[in-house]
């Protein structure tokens, strides 16, 4: 039978034994971001930065020991990632939002009676037991058997699957692609396009998509301009002198938000834009590109909130400034990105964002 944390006396750094590598596997389990390396039963430095981690996300505050209190929550959240990692929904808490969040509360009593059910364990009061520890622990080890024995599939990566994306889709649809010469003569030519039609194109892909319209405007802002007076002055500076917005990138990126070919190859196979737009990525005047570029700003926008929430587990909420922060780094260094710090062009596009949403901007975006 499994021993259950609650019984283990207090530990400190420098502590060995079982009991101390009980307390490690349970760490461990709980996720990557509190793996040890190995576990080797001693309380090392390792251990010490685990178990302060682990006493942050869970508010138990600072302390470089394990207490009878962390023991307790440390049981709780294990028991409750076994129960989140069979599917069952524990709610948006914890410090992932999976559920997991130490306590010991009516929804985690009820999936405790839920899982009980389902492998027909008698547990009378929903609570952890002994018995129960030492079941899903055993379930555990049979998952992680399952998973060993099975052959790796090799993942390929990200920029050969939107290859093949691409190659799919001209099956069904035309795929854009980026035409050098066109837009090398762009170059050459300035922008007679008003500000207000700009405006125009910017709010109806916003509307459109639900995407907010400053998050758009911040993006076009800083690939062609940097914002430091007033934003209605610049704008109709950017547009009046013939800025050149059409240049092309470093990565063959193109338009006024810098897209790369494959993004837009990607939004488009997606289906997400109308259909009557999505014909416009070939037209020949500058009102029709506009509109085209900005649905699909906000198509990848879209996408890369999906993305960030499926397979991060990152809820992004676009009308809060940090989040929209978080957008604009994801924007810059792409959606599968596993660092979440920002970047110097996060930093100016936030900057942006923020006097647009704080400038007198209203008669330009009715």
């Amino acid at each position: 039978m499994a021993k259950t944390l609650a019984n283990t006396q207090t530990l400190v750094q420098g502590a060995k034994g079982e009991n101390v590598k009980l307390m490690q596997q349970k760490l461990t389990d709980l996720g990557p971001e509190y793996g040890l390396g190995k576990i080797d039963g001693i309380f090392g430095n390792n251990t010490l930065q685990a178990v302060r981690k682990f006493r942050r996300d869970f508010g138990l505050g600072g302390g470089d020991y394990v207490d009878s209190k962390m023991l307790a929550v440390l049981e709780i959240a294990w028991v409750q990632k076994q129960l989140v990692s069979i599917g069952l929904d524990l709610g948006k808490f914890g410090p992932k939002k999976d559920g997991v969040d130490g306590r010991l509360g009516e929804v985690t009593k009820k999936g405790i009676r839920v899982y009980c059910i389902l492998f027909r364990l008698n547990n009378q009061n929903d609570e952890i037991t002994p018995e129960l520890v030492s079941f899903m622990d055993s379930e555990l080890k049979k998952r992680e058997g399952i998973l060993a024995s099975t052959p790796k599939i090799q993942t390929p990566p990200e920029s050969q699957i939107i290859r093949d994306i691409e190659k799919n889709s001209k099956k069904d649809v035309d795929v854009w692609t980026p035409d050098t010469t066109t837009y090398i003569s762009k170059l050459d030519r300035k922008s007679s396009i008003k500000p207000t039609t700009i405006c125009e194109a910017v709010r109806e892909a916003a509307d459109a998509m639900d995407v907010p319209a400053e998050i758009m405007l911040a993006l076009i802002l800083t690939e062609n301009m940097d914002v430091s007076n007033n934003l209605n002055m610049e704008l109709k500076h950017l547009y009046t002198t013939g800025k050149k917005l059409w240049k092309m990138g470093g990565h063959n990126e193109v338009g006024p938000t810098q897209i790369r070919p494959e993004t837009i190859s990607l939004v488009c196979k997606l289906k997400t834009i109308p259909n009557d737009v999505l014909n416009l990525r070939f037209a020949n005047n500058i009102e029709d590109e506009w509109k085209f570029y900005m649905y699909a700003t906000a198509a990848y926008i879209k996408y890369i909130v999906d993305w960030r929430e499926s397979r991060f587990n990152e809820h992004l909420d676009l009308t809060n400034p940090e989040d929209a922060k978080k957008l604009f780094a994801y924007w810059n260094r792409g959606h599968n990105t596993s660092r979440k710090s920002s970047s110097a062009y996060a930093n100016r596009a936030f900057d942006n964002y923020q006097i647009i949403k704080n400038d007198d901007f209203g008669r330009y975006m009715m």
